[in-house]
């Protein structure tokens, strides 16, 4: 790091130590991945009154002295705005907490505002994954045409198929439980997930966000509700990101014939015409 860029960071940490006491409080969104988490993060970070942390747990080597160390240092430089993070549920095991002890440690440190991102459409979900795994795009900016290859989904171990690594197949074993690694399982993993957060979130200071309603069709929506959750004045911001994966999944799945009978008579055949 050059000295100027040492100087400025060691000018902002005092100034956010100094003026910290005057925040108003600080908020974590919880989501599953391709949620539409990263469009609102960004919306959320234009703002002047908040400063938005980011994904920060996303591949941490730490355990839960090195997380809430880190999360303290990063407060810090918030000075009097709002501080905010996001966090992917199956992040939590990995850094040795429960949903429960998480979110009492993030009152000890100051949390007041607590917000879930739901995707309604579990399939889209798992397939909008598969392909930006495939494709290597996780975000897309601006409007230009996104691109698919075409998924062939593995409907025994499609969570096995999402993953590369043995780093990653061992976090996920571990966050998993005993769901089972076939698509199925997948999708009711993830329903698991936000049916513990709700229960969790129940009695706390909650905003709930679908991104079916609140993001899909305009990402701005979910910004003024989350800014009237903070109550602060929602600013002028931009939308930078848009879907990587906004084609019908008849067009999308190589062997949507076999996703089609696969989900038939379950709780997800639904999803397959949203």
């Amino acid at each position: 790091m050059s000295p100027i860029k040492t100087l400025e960071n060691g000018v902002r940490l005092v100034y956010g130590v100094a003026t910290s006491p005057l925040r108003k409080g600080n908020v974590v969104l919880f989501h599953q991945a391709r949620s539409g988490s990263s469009v609102l993060a960004d919306l959320m970070g234009q703002h002047p009154e908040v400063m938005w942390g980011g994904e920060i747990f996303h591949h941490f080597p730490g355990r839960r002295q090195e997380a809430v160390k880190k999360l303290k240092g990063r407060m810090l430089y918030a000075g009097r705005r709002f501080y905010g993070f996001d966090l992917q549920l199956y992040q939590l095991k990995p850094l040795g907490f429960e949903l429960p002890d998480f979110i009492v440690q993030l009152k000890q440190l100051g949390f007041t505002h607590f917000a879930m991102l739901e995707r309604r459409n579990l399939v889209r979900l798992v397939i909008s994954a598969l392909n930006a795994r495939q494709s290597g795009v996780w975000q897309k900016k601006g409007q230009s045409k996104p691109e698919f290859k075409g998924i062939n989904i593995d409907l025994a171990a499609a969570m096995l198929q999402f993953l590369e690594t043995d780093q990653e197949r061992n976090v996920v074993h571990d966050a998993r439980g005993g769901f089972p690694v076939s698509l199925i399982g997948w999708l009711d993993y993830l329903q698991a997930g936000y049916d513990s957060l709700r229960t969790q979130l129940n009695h706390e200071c909650m905003l709930s966000l679908e991104f079916e309603r609140d993001i899909e069709t305009d990402p701005t929506r979910a910004y003024r509700m989350f800014c009237d959750f903070l109550h602060i004045t929602p600013a002028e911001v931009s939308p930078r990101l848009s879907r990587t994966t906004p084609f019908p999944l008849s067009e999308v799945v190589v062997n949507f014939s076999d996703l089609r009978s696969y989900l038939t008579a379950t709780p997800y055949e639904w999803m397959l015409d949203g």
